[in-house]
Formats: C-alpha cells, structure tokens, sequence
C-alpha cells in the first residue's frame, strides 16, 4: 500500500470526510465549481485533528473502488467508512445505487453485495445518511429517471426529489446487506435533498432544511427509531431556508445537552432574503426548542457544499473543523478552516450560556438561599421553563382527546358503512327479489319489439305501394311519347 506525504489536499466541494476517533478522512469531491473535473475516490488523504500543525498524509487504496461522483455521502459504522449515492455526471443524469465500505485501516475498498432480486432504493445523490445505534439509515434524495412502480409505498416524489425512508441492514458481517423499508408515524417530512443531517444519540437523527427543487426548507425534523415515529421540531427565531449546509453536534462531556453548530448553506433563488442579512451560522438547541444566531471568533466566511466536524479537547475547549467548501464569490475555499471556542472566547460563552444544564429541584433546596437580584432572575427562568413544560402537556393532552375523538367518529363513520355493505351485498343475493324485476325487463323488451316487427311490416306494404306508382308513372311517360310522336 503506497504513501507519500503531500502538503494538503487540493480545495474542494461536495466531497467526503468521516472523523474516526483522532484521525480525519478526506476523499473525493470537484475540482471545481463547474461539475467537470472530479477527484478520484483511491486517493484519501488523512490527518490527526489533535495536532496543531496539520500535517496531511496522502494514501491510496485497494480493493474494489467507488468510481469518481459528487453528492455521496458518507457514515462511520464500527470503524468502517460506509458510501452511498452520488452524481456520475454534470447533470446528474447517471448515478450510483451500490453501498461502498472503506476500512481505513488496511485501506481497502469493498462492494457491499446486496441480493440480485431484492429490493435496492432508486440510484440518486445528495440524500440524507445516518448513522444511528449502529443502523445506516437513508432519507430523501435527488432522483432522476424514476419508473412509477419504484417509488417507495407512501413516500412522495416532487420533480426530482423523493422523501424515502430505507435502512441498510448488514449481514455477515460488514461485506453483505439488504435495503428495508422503514415504516414511521407521525407527518413525514417534505421530499428534499442536500439537506443538513447529524445523529442526535443511539436511537434518534435530526434533519434541518434542505431543497425542495421549487426552493428551500428552513423546518427541521427528528427521526426517532425506537418510538418509530417522526418529530417536527419548531425553533424560536429559525434560520432561513437554506440547503448544501452542514450541522454538527456541539454539547460536552460535562454538560450533556442536544446543541448543534448550523454553519453555511445556499439560500440561491429565495426572493425572500432580498434586502436582508444572511446569517449563516447558528446554534440550535433541541431540548428548549431554540436557536440564536451566532458570531464566530474568528469568522468563517459564508460557505457551502463543505463538510463539519466538532472535537471536545482535553481542556474541555471545542474544537470546530470546516473543510473544503465554496465560498460566496464563488471561488472554492481553502481546504480546512479551524477554531478553537475556549472559556475566554466570546463565542464559547454564548454556547456554554445555551447548553448549560438546568439545576435540578434537589439541588435548588440544597443551594444556600440568596436574595440577590440574579438569583431570584434565576427563579423566575425557572419558573417560565416550568409553566412552558406544563403548557406543552396540556396541549399535548389536548391534541390526543382531540385525536381520540376524531378515531371514534372514524369507527362510527366505518361502522355505518360497513352495515350499509352489507345490506346491499344481501339485496344483490336476493333472488326472489331481482327474478320479477327481470320478468318486467323481459316482458318490456318483448312488447318493444312486436311493435317495431309491426311497424316494418307497415313499411313494408308502402315499398310495394311506391314500386307500382313508379311503374305506372312509367307507363303514362311512354304514352306521352307515342302521342308525341303521332302528332
């Protein structure tokens, strides 16, 4: 297996990168902005992310390789880079439809097999992946040239995008699979791609944004496969509809809390923005349901089309990677941007202020009581998140009777029509009641056509009628001729 030590990968977009554990991997991707040139998908450059001078290996890999695309994405599953999707050409006529493993180890490239006559999604790009709890779950997707017999049941498809759902399950190990559908309650989200994904704990995924082929998406949606259901999520002062952007999660070991860093996306086409500000960069917190606009120190130009890590250093520091990426003017960005949110940053602060965790009541009744103006500030937060937990109950409580009235005016309405079946299939059995409606029908139809036998045989007799007056018209012409002639 060769290696040789480059400065740094070429710049960059719609390329690939998996963190695994200190080591980062970087593959595929454009050249440029244009869609002409692609890198080859053998050539994976790594470096360690604890270093604070990058230094960039490049490698190359064996085995069976993924041929050159843009828009596949990639996950991580017991040590194993797992590839899926991707564009082949320019306008995305050609795509790919195979699972690809790399086993960054050994540097060896794999075909996952899957089953000739099973089941395969629809070969597409720029769809959404997760890894969650050791399961690959796909979403959505760009899609071209889709049969109408292919499209999953109950999902949707809108020009060119989908709003699948499909689970990778592996067997054997990590060298064969199968697609499986995935079914889920709750309202799906609307079809998309390059939507911005990132796995929340061992059971659940949020997805935010993404394009709608007619424009952007700025709602956000949690997939939950242990209570199999869908969860749409409502951020105070959402950002704007965006796609090619990238989440990550930012919480700390010490402080456990659901918060995501939002950096970049495209906004291209939405009249909406004009006039205004485009923030780029923002925190979301999932718990509170909240999210605020960020300002980075130091600031990373508004991008797109890059890929997002986040590393927790031992000082307890967040360490945020940006790679690759294209910048607002167009031109492609340097191949890795990274900053450090320290205690003493500004930026830190603000997060650490979002995702610090809340006391707990045992905790409020063993603190010392102070009359100080922030303490009692303090109380009164708490009493807000209180009466907001409570008012969410009592909607939710009234939502389900709402539903549970709804389901029981279904059942009577089902009821109704189903002894409405039942009495007609009866009537159609019957035969001693349909046996005189056919001997009417049969007597009618007789009657109809003794009249109409009557009426031909009438004309009949005026035929002849017309025949011996044509003759005898005949005759008294022939006459006029002779006398004609005499005269």
């Amino acid at each position: 297996m060769a290696e040789s030590v480059a400065l740094s990968p070429e710049p960059r977009v719609s390329h690939e990168s998996a963190l695994i554990g200190d080591e980062l991997h970087l593959f595929g991707g454009i050249k440029d902005t244009i869609y002409s040139d692609y890198f080859p998908r053998n050539e994976i450059w790594t470096c360690n992310v604890r270093e604070k001078k990058k230094k960039w290996i490049r490698r190359f890999t064996v085995g069976i390789t993924p041929p050159p695309c843009r828009g596949a994405q990639c996950v991580v599953v017991d040590g194993i880079v797992y590839s899926y999707g991707g564009a082949l050409s320019e306008y995305a006529l050609t795509c790919l439809e195979d699972v690809y493993g790399l086993d960054p180890k050994n540097m060896k490239w794999m075909k996952v097999a899957t089953p000739v006559d099973g089941k395969k999604p629809w070969k597409r790009h720029s769809c959404c992946l997760w890894a969650i709890g050791g399961r690959v779950i796909m979403f959505g997707g760009a899609i071209r040239n889709l049969p109408p017999n292919r499209l999953q049941c109950g999902a949707h498809l809108h020009a060119k995008v989908n709003n699948e759902i499909y689970e990778f399950v592996f067997e054997e190990g990590s060298e064969k699979g199968y697609w499986l559908d995935v079914e889920l309650s709750g309202k799906r989200p609307k079809p998309r791609c390059s939507a911005a994904v990132e796995t929340i704990d061992g059971h659940r995924g949020l997805v935010h944004g993404g394009s709608y082929f007619d424009g952007q998406v700025n709602d956000a949606f949690v997939i939950d496969l242990e209570k199999k259901q869908w969860i749409s999520v409502n951020f105070s002062q959402t950002p704007c509809a965006r796609h090619l952007h990238r989440i990550c999660r930012i919480s700390t070991k010490k402080v456990e809390k659901n918060c995501f860093l939002l950096i970049g996306g495209s906004v291209y086409g939405n009249s909406k923005l004009k006039g205004k500000e485009f923030r780029h960069v923002y925190v979301l917190d999932l718990d509170k349901r909240t999210s605020h606009a960020l300002d980075l120190n130091p600031e990373i130009a508004p991008i797109q089309r890059h890929t997002l890590h986040c590393v927790e250093n031992q000082d307890g520091s967040l360490q945020i990677i940006v790679i690759g990426g294209k910048k607002k003017d167009g031109n492609l960005k340097d191949i890795l941007d990274e900053f450090s949110l320290v205690p003493s940053n500004e930026s830190f602060v603000q997060i650490e202020t979002e995702i610090r965790a809340l006391p707990s009541a045992q905790d409020i009744s063993k603190a010392p009581k102070k009359k100080s103006r922030e303490t009692e500030r303090e109380i009164e937060e708490l009493g807000t998140d209180v009466l907001e937990v409570q008012d969410e109950g009592t909607q939710l409580e009234a939502g389900y009777l709402s539903s549970e009235e709804e389901n029981t005016r279904l059942r009577e309405q089902r009821s109704g029509l189903e002894s409405r079946c039942s009495s007609l299939q009866r009537e159609n059995e019957g035969p001693s009641k349909l046996q005189p409606k056919k001997k009417d029908v049969a007597f009618a139809f007789e009657t109809q056509m003794s009249e109409l036998q009557t009426r031909c045989n009438g004309c009949t007799s005026l035929q002849r009628e017309n025949e011996a007056m044509r003759a005898k018209c005949h005759d008294l012409q022939t006459e006029k001729t002779d006398l004609a002639k005499a005269l």
